[in-house]
This record gives structure tokens, sequence and C-alpha cells, in this order.
């Protein structure tokens, strides 16, 4: 019954961002777009965002960028990741937020793997602004310490993670 477990991956993108979303969405197999309305209600459904201000600026100004969306089988939100594209295969991560009772069993982990996934090597990935438990979470996927946190992608330090894992983790979410 794994498969039943399977995560799915949809992701929300506004029309300024079309080019690079189906950029990235091609490199992501399985992975469709989602109308923004998805994404608000499950922000507005967080009741504890953990160390992330409910007032940040960032989580007013999520449909300016892309979000990849997380989700259970039965299409119940489980996380989401927000991403603003730069210049030249510069990409900010600006949003990681899960679920309150899917966090720390490693889906965050799966999320940003899915980006990881679709993004050619030489893309830098940088966060700016990150909390204690952000900074953990990123050095754990192989960012260095730099201004905030930054990778480079390389065929050498992508995440590798077993989709069967995942489906472990959800059944102790769902």
């Amino acid at each position: 019954m794994i498969e039943k477990y399977t995560c799915g991956f949809n992701l929300y993108y506004p029309q300024a961002r079309r080019d690079f979303a189906f950029s990235l969405i091609k490199g992501m197999p399985g992975v469709g777009a989602i109308e923004y309305k998805v994404i608000r209600d499950f922000v507005r459904g967080i009741t504890d965002f953990g160390e992330i201000n409910p007032n940040y600026t960032g989580l007013r100004e999520m449909p300016r960028n892309m979000v990849l969306h997380m989700s259970a089988p039965s299409g119940k939100s489980l996380g989401i990741m927000v991403l603003e594209p730069g210049k030249d295969r510069l990409v900010r991560i600006d949003i990681t937020l899960l679920r309150e009772d899917c966090r720390g069993k490693g889906l965050g982990k799966h999320l940003y793997a899915c980006v990881e996934k679709a993004l050619a090597d030489g893309t830098v990935l940088y966060v700016e602004h990150v909390t204690f438990y952000g900074s953990k979470f990123f050095k754990k996927c192989g960012f260095n310490r730099d201004v905030d946190l930054i990778k480079i992608l390389s065929s050498s330090n992508r995440i590798d993670v077993d989709p069967g894992e995942c489906s472990r983790i959800l059944k102790a979410c769902v």
C-alpha cells in the first residue's frame, strides 16, 4: 500500500514567472499547476507558524512568487516552499512551511529535493533571513554559510531521497 501514501506536488506561479515555471515543471515529472487559492487556504489553516513571524511580509508577497505545494493522496495540503527565481540560475528560497503535525519527520527534505531535482547544475540556491531551525534544516540539505545560506548545485551534492521514505513519513502524518 505504499502508493497510497505517495506525496503529490503542484506548482503555483504568477504569469510573470511563467517561463521559469515551465522550465521547473519540466524537471519535475508529475508536477502540475495549482491555483493560488489552494496555497492561500493552506496558509490560513496554519495556527502555529513555528519560527516564522505570522506578519512576515513574505507571506503577503507569496502570490508574486512561485510556490511548490506538497499534498497527501487525499489532496490534503502538507506543506509549501516559496521560490523566487532571479537572473542567471539564481533562486531564492523564501519560505518553507509544513503543517504542524508533519514537522520534524523529513517531509521538508522531500519538498526541497523536488525543487533540487528540477534545477540544472550551476544553479545557485540561497536563503535570506533564515531562522534557527531553518538554518539547521538547510545545512542538512547541503547549504553552506555565506551571507545567509547558499548552495550551488552539482551532480555530486544533490539530495537523494527514497520515495518510499516519503510514504512511511506520510503514514505518521495522515
